[in-house]
């Protein structure tokens, strides 16, 4: 009944499409996390590594936000594989543009260009909301709801052995509930905790965290 479907913002094909897409991209996600985690070293305001050296070149990036960050990121891309990531991989492109750096087939110029930090600054959005989009669909959660979340905040050791979420209600007095969640929804949440210690390095918190601040890319992002 079409009467029915009226209420939805988007249809079903929609729906059905954005859970694809968010579920193929979390399919990569110790990847990103694993690249994150050690790019951070390098970059930042105070990064904790400022003397490093990248494809053969030595920089001293006491700032944090010179042109060697860009050259390390792909450098640690392209040592993550040892064969080439499959064209779908998020990270493929840098994979390739580093490939080119260490035949001696692109200039510094040029790949200054096209190497960009920005890429993986939104890698890491698309992942995040990727991870909340799963987590929406397999818990119905209001907005509040969804803030409301801490890490840690699933049970797998439950009576009927089905992942429980614990989740503040604001819409009753119920105060804490329960709820059952899917194991998309699980793995979710899982990849959201990894990856706000990656960027945070705290492993206890919010399970929502700043990926962007005032239109910007906040800087304690990477």
């Amino acid at each position: 009944d079409e009467t029915e479907k009226s209420w939805e913002p988007i249809s079903y094909e929609e729906i059905n499409l954005t859970i694809k897409e968010a579920l193929n991209l979390m399919k990569y996600s110790n990847d990103i996390i694993k690249c994150v985690k050690e790019w951070r070293m390098f970059y930042g305001v105070n990064p904790k590594i400022k003397k490093f050296e990248a494809f053969g070149k030595y920089y001293d990036n006491s700032c944090g936000r010179g042109d060697g960050p860009r050259y390390k990121l792909a450098e640690i891309i392209y040592n993550m594989f040892d064969t080439k990531p499959d064209k779908k991989h998020p990270l493929e492109y840098f994979w390739r543009i580093a490939k080119l750096i260490v035949n001696n087939k692109i200039y510094y110029k040029d790949v200054d260009k096209i190497l960009s930090k920005q890429y993986i600054r939104d890698l890491i959005s698309a992942l995040y909301g990727a991870c909340l989009v799963i987590i929406l669909i397999s818990t119905g959660l209001r907005k509040s709801e969804l803030y409301s979340l801490k890490r840690g905040c699933v049970s797998l050791n439950t009576m009927s052995d089905i992942p429980l979420l614990e989740n503040e209600s604001f819409k009753t007095n119920y105060g804490v509930n329960h709820i059952p969640i899917g194991n998309d929804g699980v793995n979710a949440i899982s990849i959201l905790e990894e990856l706000a210690f990656a960027i945070t390095g705290e492993k206890e918190g919010s399970l929502m965290f700043v990926v962007e601040k005032n239109g910007k890319k906040d800087i304690n992002v990477i």
